[in-house]
């Protein structure tokens, strides 16, 4: 399986060989890279065929940032080569086209087996950095993938764990509740790393659509960052039934004046 590799961190992001990769910052992508220097729809990497075997071929999309390629910016398309190095807004990536073997300083997406045997994240099959939780989301819930994958909290925090199905989020664990309130621990505190476990199953308890927990979540964090950052109060925080409420509330009264 292809895959591109944070040149900054290590983290790994596999690149589909059955459909098209968008990549950007907007919610509809199955990269989502949340910088202000990515466009919401920034590029697309894709399989072509090539005689017996496949090609990689870059698109970029964005007219204000386009996609550098090696340093060299591309309109159009481009082929890609292993070692390819792609600057998307400010992140750098390393293409590689096959699966290789690692070592213990690597993080890539590998066969099923152990990826470091130190007793706790022993046998998963994809491991990164968790400075984006959403985005990490997102991005297996866009190849549909099924497993568990659990955000490892800094500063001793409580872990949380999320399971999916063909890229449902279907259950979330945390040492202070289960579901929504696990859900609602990512965006409240920080994770250094992530750990997937490809096929993992559980019973689904959460039955909200996965898009629009993904969005309340991203609305719950930017409202925090807005609190920390002095530009509301923590009164602007409103539970979600209240938001909804409130939006029923003056969708009824424009009606009645109308």
């Amino acid at each position: 399986m292809p895959y591109l590799v944070d040149v900054d961190d290590g983290t790994t992001i596999p690149i589909s060989t059955s459909r098209a990769t968008r990549i950007g910052r907007g919610p509809g992508n199955d990269l989502i890279l949340s910088r202000p220097s990515v466009s919401r729809r920034h590029a697309t990497i894709s399989a072509v065929a090539d005689g017996g075997g496949l090609r990689w071929v870059v698109t970029n999309h964005s007219a204000t940032n386009p996609v550098l390629v090696t340093g060299d910016p591309i309109e159009g398309s481009r082929a890609l080569k292993d070692g390819d190095i792609l600057r998307i807004g400010d992140l750098s990536l390393t293409f590689t086209s096959t699966t290789r073997e690692v070592t213990d300083d690597e993080t890539v997406e590998v066969v099923p087996g152990p990826f470091v045997d130190d007793g706790r994240t022993a046998g998963q099959d994809l491991i990164g950095s968790a400075r984006d939780v959403l985005g990490v989301l997102a991005m297996l819930a866009n190849a549909q993938r099924t497993g568990r994958i659990l955000f490892h909290a800094i500063d001793g925090d409580s872990d949380v764990a999320v399971w999916l199905a063909r890229g449902d989020i279907i259950a979330a664990r945390a040492a202070l509740g289960p579901d929504l309130a696990a859900l609602v621990r990512l965006v409240r505190q920080q994770f250094d790393e992530f750990w997937f476990f490809d096929g993992e199953q559980r019973e689904r308890s959460i039955t909200i659509p996965t898009m629009g927990l993904l969005m309340e979540l991203a609305r719950r964090r930017d409202q925090q960052a807005r609190v920390a950052s002095g530009l509301t109060g923590p009164a602007d925080l409103v539970p979600t039934a209240k938001v909804r409420s409130r939006t029923a509330e003056r969708a009824r009264t424009t009606a009645a004046s109308g």
